[in-house]
């Protein structure tokens, strides 16, 4: 039997929603929720799946959200394997929710790591990552 972690979060609801949150906003079609979602630091890191998509910084990223959304839309998540840890003022997040993009143009499923920091006013997006599962084999052929 598994030990249960000493990070768990499980007594922090304010997480949980903050996760949460991004996941509803990440659904709309406008980033007017980026700003007060992104921590406020030039070491905030967005990494998406296009080779493209790699933003550093608050304005970086509030910029870049801002400039997907009016081109694609929103886009759902729903999560799939949703694990949250805390350590003090630092948490992480995995998860390997489905998406669809707005409109129905695209779904399937994204790995995400993320990493919170809690600020005074609540917990705020320090860093996050999105992959898509890529079998080995088609890496080393």
């Amino acid at each position: 039997m598994e030990e249960a972690s000493r990070y768990s979060a499980g007594g922090d609801p304010g997480l949980r929603a903050a996760v949460e949150r991004l996941y509803a906003d990440l659904g709309r079609d406008d980033a007017e929720w980026a700003p007060d979602t992104v921590a406020e630091d030039t070491a905030s890191l967005v990494i998406g799946s296009d080779p493209d998509e790699w933003w550093q910084g608050h304005a970086a990223i509030c910029a870049a959200w801002a400039k997907a959304k009016a081109e694609h839309g929103g886009t759902a998540l729903s999560p799939e394997r949703l694990a949250i840890s805390r350590h003090g003022d630092v948490a992480w997040v995995t998860d390997e929710p489905s998406y669809a993009v707005e409109g129905g143009r695209s779904q399937g499923s994204l790995r995400l790591t993320m990493v919170f920091v809690r600020e005074p006013e609540r917990w705020r997006l320090a860093h996050l990552h999105a992959s898509v599962a890529v079998p080995n084999s088609a890496l080393l052929d």
